[in-house]
C-alpha cells in the first residue's frame, strides 16, 4: 500500500508538489491537484511556445529563400543569361516578347580560391508560354564564362542558346 505522506514511495506519472502528490495531467492521486484553470493556463502556454516555435522556423526559411534568390539573381553569370535569353531569335520565337524572369531561382554557386562555378535552374516566360532554363558557369581569375545555356520551352523540344560544343560565352 502507497503512502502518500512518504517522500521515498514513487509513483511514475506523480509530482511532489507542495507536500502533497499530483497527478500532472489529470489533478487525481491524494491531495490537491492543479484546478482546471491552472490545467486551461498551461496548455495556452504551450501552445503560445509552440506557434512561437513554429513562426521562427518559418521566418528563417524565408530568409534564407530570400537571400539565397538575391545572390543568385544579382550575380553575373544570371544577369549575363537574362541579356542572352531577351536577344536570342528563337528564344524570342517561342515565347515571344517581352521575356521575362520568374521568382523562383534554384542552384549552386561554388568558390574555391580563384576558381567560381554556377549552376542554376529558373524559369522564364513570354505571352506564348514559358520554359525552364539550365546555366552552367564558371569564373577563372575575375572573368565569368558561361558554358551552357540550355531551354527547355513547355510542350517542346529543348535548345541551346550556348552549347558546350560552340564554345563559351565570356561575360566582361
Amino acid at each position: 500500500m502507497r503512502n502518500a505522506n512518504d517522500p521515498n514511495d514513487f509513483a511514475p506519472g506523480r509530482h511532489l508538489a507542495e507536500g502533497a502528490w499530483s497527478d500532472w495531467n489529470t489533478g487525481g492521486g491524494p491531495g490537491p491537484g492543479p484546478s482546471a484553470a491552472a490545467r486551461v493556463r498551461r496548455r495556452r502556454v504551450l501552445l503560445w511556445v509552440f506557434l512561437g516555435v513554429v513562426l521562427c522556423i518559418a521566418l528563417f526559411g524565408v530568409v534564407l529563400v530570400l537571400v539565397l534568390r538575391h545572390t543568385f539573381t544579382n550575380a553575373a553569370p544570371y544577369q549575363m543569361a537574362l541579356e542572352l535569353l531577351r536577344s536570342d531569335p528563337q528564344v524570342m520565337e517561342v515565347l515571344g516578347e517581352p521575356v521575362r524572369e520568374s521568382w523562383w531561382v534554384t542552384g549552386s554557386m561554388r568558390s574555391s580560391g580563384s576558381v567560381s562555378s554556377a549552376s542554376l535552374r529558373f524559369t522564364i516566360s513570354g505571352p506564348r508560354g514559358a520554359a525552364q532554363v539550365d546555366l552552367r558557369a564558371s569564373n577563372l581569375s575575375g572573368q565569368w564564362v558561361i558554358h551552357l545555356l540550355r531551354v527547355f520551352p513547355d510542350g517542346g523540344p529543348p535548345f541551346d542558346v550556348v552549347a558546350p560544343s560552340e564554345g563559351p560565352i565570356f561575360i566582361h
